[in-house]
């Protein structure tokens, strides 16, 4: 009886630890209690509030589980469950949760609502907009989660103004809304107004000063408006308020390797992978620091972890690094099956097809390559170093005729470039001796028809 008691004033206390902001604490707390009677399921609601609240989703979703396994199918439960496993990318338990949700109260929005999110995340935007008109249609109000979570979406669609309409939908429902100004930034971010896009963070973490989400969102804005101190400053923040923020390390990161800063920089990467060695693009940032450092063995360790991380999100600028990265260390194979993909997406960047023929060129797959050089050429009829590597690759293929055509088109553009004339020379030299070998191979003939 002692113990039933003790644990019950260990979750009160659990409780104030909680509302004060000592997640830590009130974890304890919870736990010991727990340990007392572990199929308490109000308790193990509020261990999974607690969990959620520090950012441990996938504690908090075992946590949640237990609760629903006792209490039953619960369609409160069932939206937090699907909330949850959206966070951590685990998008097929999502849409299962939220749909157990559905199918126990129809007319209950919060099970489209939240689908929005989740469609959006994989990328079924149309699945994500049905979703939408569902919760207006079945909601008694009109539910300003359903515009707030469809301006998110808009944005990644890029149309830009729409989520802006939705966002005003959502300051004229709830102007309390507690994500509606760091949205409303991330908006104003994405088209280009930074002044905006400024007031919404500040006004944000006005209200919310402990959102490291939004300190980073911030503190790359000043980034982009030169102002790395005060980025710096929300970079630190971040951490001080969460220290185990792979981001907010990785960001920090970023910004000394844009002061030139390498030895601080490294530092943050190595913590960051430290935090979570899956990070992305933590160790492509380490093989170029190794790459300036001269150490090609440590870059192409970093480059390997770095293509064995899953990251279907990753963007073209980050690809078309990590693939100039893998040339700089010599690892031509695994350049160009980056640069197959990143043409892919980006069919009329001349550099790109200009940068896989280059890694075909050095993998073997020289008339490959000739076929991107040409391409690039094609999309940018100024590209020296492109009819450069094409007449190289001519001459490597015995094509005279087309090398001749490449440096005569380069010599239009620049009669002087010192690589093209060094070319003209060698070619006129392998010419020459093909001629001769050609002439005395046909006087050989002459003479042996003689005898």
């Amino acid at each position: 009886m002692n113990d039933w008691f003790e644990a019950e004033k260990r979750v009160e206390r659990a409780h104030e630890l909680y509302e004060s902001g000592r997640w830590e604490e009130a974890l304890r707390e919870l736990r010991a209690a727990l340990r007392v009677n572990p199929n308490q399921p109000e308790w193990q609601y509020n261990l999974g509030v607690t969990l959620e609240a520090m950012g441990r989703f996938a504690d908090a979703i075992d946590a949640f589980k237990h609760t629903l396994d006792h209490e039953g199918e619960d369609v409160e439960l069932l939206n937090i469950l699907g909330i949850n496993c959206t966070r951590i990318e685990r998008y097929a338990d999502a849409l299962g949760y939220l749909e157990r949700a559905e199918q126990l109260d129809s007319t209950e929005p919060a099970s489209y609502i939240n689908r929005i999110e989740t469609y959006t995340a994989l990328g079924e935007h149309d699945q994500a907009r049905t979703m939408f008109y569902m919760a207006l249609q079945v909601a008694e109000d009109e539910p300003p989660k359903a515009f707030l979570n469809m301006a998110a979406g808009l944005l990644v669609c890029g149309e830009i103004d729409r989520a802006l309409w939705c966002l005003e939908q959502v300051q004229r429902l709830d102007p309390n809304e507690e994500q509606l100004h760091a949205r409303l930034g991330n908006a104003w971010r994405t088209k280009g107004d930074t002044e905006k896009a400024y007031a919404s963070y500040i006004e944000h973490l006005r209200r919310e000063p402990g959102d490291t989400e939004t300190l980073l969102d911030l503190g790359n804005l000043l980034v982009e408006m030169n102002r790395p101190s005060e980025a710096a400053e929300k970079f630190r923040r971040a951490i001080e308020l969460e220290p185990a923020n792979a981001d907010a390390h990785f960001c920090l990161g970023q910004l000394a390797l844009m002061a030139d800063h390498p030895a601080a920089a490294k530092r943050s990467f190595q913590m960051t992978l430290q935090i979570r060695p899956d990070r992305p693009e933590a160790n492509q940032r380490l093989a170029a620091i190794a790459l300036i450092e001269g150490d090609a063995d440590l870059a192409r360790q970093h480059l390997q972890a770095e293509l064995e991380i899953h990251y279907p999100h990753r963007c073209v600028a980050s690809e078309e690094e990590l693939g100039r990265l893998l040339l700089d260390a010599q690892m031509a194979v695994q350049a160009a099956e980056v640069y197959a993909r990143v043409v892919r997406l980006r069919p009329d960047d001349a550099k790109l097809h200009h940068q896989f023929a280059v890694a075909l060129f050095l993998t073997g797959h020289t008339e490959s390559g000739v076929r991107h050089c040409r391409r690039a050429v094609k999309l940018d009829d100024q590209f020296l170093l492109a009819m450069h590597n094409l007449t190289v690759a001519s001459m490597q293929l015995g094509q005279w005729r087309h090398a001749s055509y490449w440096l005569n088109r380069a010599k239009k553009i620049s009669a002087k470039d010192r690589r093209m004339r060094s070319l003209r020379r060698e070619l006129r030299a392998v010419i020459f001796r093909d001629n001769v070998r050609a002439f005395m191979q046909k006087v050989a003939g002459r003479r042996a028809a003689k005898r």
